[in-house]
């Protein structure tokens, strides 16, 4: 099978029409590589390959519990009018009986106001089949079984929930039961027990048969109620879903129109009375600082004559004291050497000399002009405590036009938080279709648990009455069988149904041997450890994955790294793939997941392209990076970027790639 061309109408995220081509242009280039940032419709394009080849039976990736209906309806693109719908089409080719057939299928769906109507329409060979149209669901089935798809269109991020050997068991036993046609076995035995039943009845006392009947109708009316119950609580999960949705639109416009903000206003409006508050105490300090000594810093430069004026002044103080002291001294010489009858030339000589001195003394005083006259206070503070005094002053004074500042920045955020807030009748719609809503949807969530609870009363319930009839059975069936005929028919029922189990159990165990083969064959390949695994078995009762090393010692899972066994679950599904003999592409989105760089390089190396005849790879920019498109490209037919447009709210598909 070759995969053309797929369309989409007005599908998810892509408004309008939109056609890509997926044809390889050679054998030896098989991928189709698309890139897309998270939201930009990649997983929609394989939901859109799903849904249009299997409608109901499309394992979609948000249906999330829809009914089909509601989500073809929720579908739509969101600019697109219901009554123009959407649609999807696909055109592949695959060989049918010897000869290549072209199919080219359109699945779409309008909303005409009261319900959605599908149409379903098949060309084969350029022409219109509607007998194919007719039966399409029994046709896809032969080309690629329903059962068997998620082996080759997958979630690529579900490869990490397969590293899980236990949860890669579901994956096991659903794939194989699908390869096999085990499922169809599995109806055969039903059908058996069903027709037992029917000639256990035919053998039956009128009285007995009454016995029967009224535990038959308990088990109905409580299959029944138990149906009921079940609709009941998928519709209210569908509601409940809805609700979500609309809770989420809410939330969206509640924070678009500024309900944050407004929500947080009793708290801004209290931050900033704090905050004024903060700013008028500092500017109080402040104040209070430029009352005090402060403004002296303002006349440094005076005060630094007044200190240069005041050193003068005492300098000239101590000289008129010591000119005062030596003058005395003079006296006091003079009138001894009178005293001592001293001659009168000698006393005019000294007398000479003390005049001359002290002419020469009085011209070294220096000014006379005394008018700052310091108290020993002022002195002290002018000469000592200024210059201190000023830088604490001054240092204080920095902080606080700091914190001034700091504290002003921080009322005027709040101001334009406060302007920015919507006025109340704004928002308080918003806010009470919110408070709503999340009423509904507490309401529902206790419903839908009540509901729960029910049911599982009513099927442990179920379980009893049914333990309680085949009891009854038993002893029913001693008591009145009497036919031959209907003894032989329920013994030979019995042993087709032990011929059945015991085929069952052959066909497992001889293809359970290959699917195993298969699987550790790619893990070689793509772990490139030749002998880290030897063998790897699974075991037909449980679909419990064994790995084996070279000494045939049953290795723990435990003991592989997680990228190894990232790498398994990929093989797991690889070796499936292959083992369904089916030439179907793989289309794989988030095709890296969380693996490390090195296991990354297997895949991109081993895996894709060997994957498939056909390999699509939906990828992000931190998935395919540009260290991993360089080894890639090589096998890369055709590349595509998805570009989410905000202003059209559609995605555009453009040739190309990241870089």
């Amino acid at each position: 099978m070759i995969i053309d061309e797929i369309t989409l109408h007005n599908f998810g995220v892509y408004g309008g029409r939109h056609c890509i081509k997926l044809t390889p242009p050679s054998a030896d280039k098989p991928v189709i590589l698309f890139g897309g940032l998270n939201g930009a419709g990649k997983t929609t394009l394989l939901d859109a390959l799903q849904l249009v080849l299997y409608g109901k039976l499309a394992s979609c990736s948000n249906r999330n519990g829809q009914s089909y209906d509601d989500f073809l309806f929720s579908s739509i693109h969101r600019k697109a009018a219901p009554h123009e719908g959407a649609a999807l089409e696909i055109l592949f080719r695959h060989n049918l009986n010897g000869r290549e057939q072209s199919i080219r299928v359109n699945r779409s769906w309008v909303h005409n106001g009261n319900r959605l109507k599908e149409y379903l329409e098949v060309e084969r060979n350029g022409s219109i089949d509607r007998v194919m149209a007719d039966t399409w669901e029994d046709y896809v089935q032969d080309i690629i079984p329903s059962r068997v798809a998620n082996l080759f269109f997958f979630d690529g991020e579900k490869i990490e929930t397969f590293a899980n050997l236990d949860n890669a068991k579901k994956i096991l036993s659903t794939a194989i039961h699908a390869l096999l046609g085990l499922d169809i076995i599995d109806q055969l035995k039903n059908d058996l027990k069903v027709l037992e039943k029917r000639k256990q009845k035919a053998g039956v006392s009128t009285a007995n048969r009454s016995k029967l009947s009224v535990l038959e109708s308990e088990i109905t009316a409580l299959d029944d109620e138990i149906d009921s119950k079940a609709q009941r609580r998928a519709g209210l999960q569908n509601d409940l879903d809805k609700k979500y949705i609309q809770l989420k639109d809410i939330e969206e416009l509640f924070s678009r129109s500024g309900g944050k903000l407004f929500e947080q206003m009793k708290k801004i409006e209290s931050d900033k009375i704090k905050a004024e508050e903060s700013l008028k105490a500092t500017e109080t300090i402040l104040r209070d600082l430029a009352s005090d000594s402060l403004p002296l810093f303002m006349v440094g430069k005076l005060i630094d004559d007044i200190r240069i004026q005041d050193l003068a002044e005492q300098d000239y103080k101590k000289n008129c004291l010591l000119n005062d002291f030596i003058k005395k001294r003079d006296e006091q010489i003079i009138k001894t050497l009178i005293r001592a009858q001293a001659s009168k030339k000698i006393l005019q000589a000294i007398d000479h000399f003390f005049e001359k001195e002290g002419a020469q003394r009085a011209n070294s005083i220096g000014p006379s002009d005394i008018f700052l006259n310091l108290s020993d206070k002022t002195r002290n503070y002018v000469h000592n405590n200024y210059a201190d005094e000023m830088k604490t002053s001054v240092l204080r004074t920095k902080t606080l036009i700091d914190q001034i500042s700091e504290i002003q920045n921080d009322i005027d955020d709040l101001d334009r938080k406060i302007a920015a807030s919507p006025p109340q009748d704004a928002v308080i719609t918003i806010i009470e279709n919110r408070e709503r809503v999340s009423l509904e949807i507490r309401n529902l969530e206790e419903l839908i648990e009540r509901l729960s609870q029910e049911l599982e009363n009513l099927k442990r319930r179920k379980t009893i009455l049914k333990d309680s009839l085949t009891t009854t059975i038993k002893r029913v069936v001693e008591e009145d069988f009497g036919s031959e005929d209907i003894r032989r028919a329920i013994s030979h029922s019995k042993r087709v149904r032990k011929t059945i189990d015991s085929f069952r159990s052959m066909v497992l165990q001889s293809h359970v041997d290959h699917i195993s083969n298969m699987i550790l064959e790619s893990f070689k390949q793509l772990i490139r450890k030749e002998h880290l695994v030897d063998q790897i078995s699974i075991s037909p009762d449980d679909f419990t994955l064994h790995l084996y090393g070279q000494d045939k010692e049953a290795i723990k899972p435990t003991r592989l790294s997680a990228g190894e066994r990232q790498l398994l679950a990929a093989s797991i599904l690889w070796g499936l793939a292959r083992a369904s003999g089916r030439v179907i592409p793989a289309v794989i989105d988030t095709p890296l997941g969380r693996l490390d760089s090195e296991h990354r390089t297997h895949l991109i190396d081993h895996y894709y392209p060997h994957a498939s005849h056909q390999v699509v790879l939906l990828s992000t920019d931190e998935e395919i990076t540009e260290k991993y498109l360089d080894r890639i490209m090589p096998v890369v037919g055709r590349s595509y970027i998805l570009e989410y447009q905000d202003e059209a709210d559609t995605t555009a598909i453009r040739e190309g790639y990241f870089w």
